[in-house]
């Protein structure tokens, strides 16, 4: 209900929280039950401000439209996933567009160079920090102060979907929690999305000591035998 409160009066939004919470899903089914189209595009280092408003092929001089674009003009939601791993380059770009600006310049293309921006425009980002940096997530860079100020008032926390774990796993609950609480004793995690896909492996058979044998696999000696003791009660 709050996402929604933010794209109704700010036509933007912020989700920050651990990998696998949900936020996409959110904002895709928020998408759907808004009746507006939903894109999607993934940040990094190497990601180009052209993803975003196109540019001409060298040879053929062929203009090539962008998805943001068909969102930007012609309403819709644009998701920005991985967020904290966008270049200042991108941040600037993005500073145009999440403030009250109503048209942006697309140089490259000679028949429109001026797009609109349509009423029902819907920016999100998404990400796993707040725009600080990170050790635990890998490219995660500091960004843009100005950026992080338009979207100050419309920033979200998505943790992990509780009530849905609970009903994922029925009786097996207790041991998914149990799992949760180790694993975050060595510094590791496991997501509503890992629940998911535990779930998914009990239906099909596999045991839970399997499973932990599996969530085991990359943890060093020392972590894995600690998680292994505790589990031990409830696997």
């Amino acid at each position: 209900a709050d996402v929604v409160k933010s794209l109704n009066l700010h036509h933007k939004a912020m989700l920050v929280g651990p990998a696998g919470t949900g936020k996409t899903y959110m904002i895709a089914s928020l998408s759907d039950r808004m009746g507006l189209d939903f894109y999607k595009y993934s940040c990094s280092r190497d990601s180009s401000v052209h993803d975003l408003i196109g540019y001409k092929q060298p040879r053929s001089e062929t203009y090539l439209e962008t998805t943001f674009l068909k969102a930007y003009e012609n309403g819709g939601i644009f998701l920005v996933d991985e967020y904290d791993a966008m270049s200042g380059d991108m941040a600037l770009f993005f500073n145009g567009i999440a403030d009250s600006s109503k048209f942006i310049s697309i140089p490259h293309r000679d028949d429109k160079p001026i797009a609109q921006k349509h009423k029902d425009f819907h920016l999100v980002m998404c990400g796993n920090t707040w725009g600080k940096g990170s050790i635990e997530y890998s490219g995660r860079d500091f960004q843009d102060l100005a950026l992080m100020d338009r979207f100050r008032f419309c920033r979200h926390h998505v943790g992990y979907h509780l009530s849905l774990e609970k009903e994922l796993m029925g009786p097996h609950h207790n041991f998914a929690t149990k799992l949760r609480a180790s694993l975050e004793k060595t510094g590791s995690y496991l997501s509503t999305r890992n629940i998911e896909d535990m779930s998914n492996l009990i239906r099909a058979g596999v045991t839970t000591q399997t499973i932990l044998k599996m969530v085991l696999e990359d943890m060093d000696e020392e972590g894995a035998k600690a998680v292994n003791r505790e589990m031990q009660v409830v696997a």
